[in-house]
């Protein structure tokens, strides 16, 4: 018969996402996590599986909680730009709380796109750059 739980499932996702947003996915160890979480290797392998699956746990906490409250700003206002201002009221509020750590929302997807870019970037040829350059210049547009 297989035992339940024995620790707070909450707390241990609330940790780890506060370790997520301040390392980053890639520069966190399973070791960090674990004893952020208060967990063992094997209670954090049979309930949660991967470090994968634990960051898309962290993911949905991040939302229901953080993500929660901006849209609850933005939605009860009683017009739009009272709505905007009380989002980026509760945005910047949320920087200011000392739990926040500095380095927010270092996903694996975000180095993803900017490594697309740079690709995308560096595609151009030096040449065809320059003269595109002149055309715009000579023309005006």
């Amino acid at each position: 018969m297989p035992r339940g739980i024995t620790f707070d499932y909450e707390k241990a996702i609330a940790g780890a996402t506060q370790l997520f947003r301040k390392h980053g996915y890639s520069n966190t160890s399973l070791r960090a996590l674990l004893k952020v979480m208060k967990i063992g290797e094997g209670s954090f392998y049979n309930t949660i599986k991967s470090k994968e699956r634990l960051y898309l746990e962290c993911l949905k906490h991040y939302n229901e909680t953080v993500g929660r409250e901006r849209i609850a700003a933005l939605t009860s206002a009683p017009s739009v730009k009272a709505g905007v201002r009380a989002l980026l009221r509760t945005v910047l509020d949320q920087l200011d709380d000392p739990k926040t750590p500095k380095h927010l929302d270092r996903c694996p997807a975000r180095a993803r796109v900017a490594r697309i870019r740079t690709e995308r970037n560096r595609r151009v040829p030096y040449a065809a750059h320059r003269a595109n350059t002149r055309r715009q210049s000579r023309w005006g547009t």
